[in-house]
């Protein structure tokens, strides 16, 4: 009997192991990288103008939310707006290599007059110093949608680069910038998360 005990634990040993060390292996595609809202620098011209919640930063406060299709954009006249600004340090993971394009994907509210979120992907030659905006997340345009809280919303850079990212010549950031109106109260503009991805546009 306690043989045949012991086999009957090291069984259920193994069927409770066996699985978590199957699921712990993570594809490196898969290994995006990402980060919080809250994790990045602050200018020092920004000092104040945001705070942080967790894993959001936000700027300006909304006491209603109207529904999402009330959620003018600003469009003529004059709008008095201020901006903050966060950048965030883009660090090598093996799901931003070998694949042709660039995909980024955000986590954001824009919400009220003149609130706005923008998030660049900036590549820096280490050689020269010169910068270039790879990528650009701009709530204004056009195919983003208009919605009330946080939403996601994905941007592509569909150059077909055959080296979408070189860590040995270039180093990479996010510039994220946050605009409201600052004379009306209901504006805000957050970041919860973004994702980068190396990935292949569908033609």
């Amino acid at each position: 009997m306690r043989s045949s005990n012991v086999q009957w634990i090291l069984l259920a040993a193994c069927l409770l192991l066996c699985p978590l060390g199957a699921s712990a292996q993570t594809p490196d595609g898969d290994r995006f990288w990402t980060t919080v809202g809250s994790a990045g620098t602050l200018d020092e011209k920004s000092e104040g103008l945001v705070f942080f919640d967790r894993a959001v930063v936000q700027k300006g406060h909304t006491i209603i939310i109207a529904p999402a299709s009330g959620q003018p954009r600003a469009e003529g006249g004059i709008d008095l707006t201020d901006s903050a600004v966060i950048r965030y340090n883009v660090t090598a993971v093996d799901g931003l290599f070998g694949a042709r394009d660039i995909g980024m994907a955000v986590r954001f509210r824009a919400e009220g007059r003149g609130a706005r979120v923008v998030a660049q992907l900036i590549e820096v030659d280490l050689a020269t110093g010169a910068e270039v905006t790879r990528l650009t997340f701009d709530s204004d345009d056009p195919g983003v949608p208009v919605l009330s809280g946080y939403h996601v919303h994905e941007v592509l850079d569909c150059g077909g680069r055959a080296e979408p990212f070189d860590f040995m010549r270039k180093a990479y950031y996010i510039e994220a910038t946050l605009t409201t109106s600052s004379v009306v109260v209901e504006s805000a503009a957050g970041i919860e998360i973004i994702q980068l991805n190396a990935t292949t546009c569908i033609k």
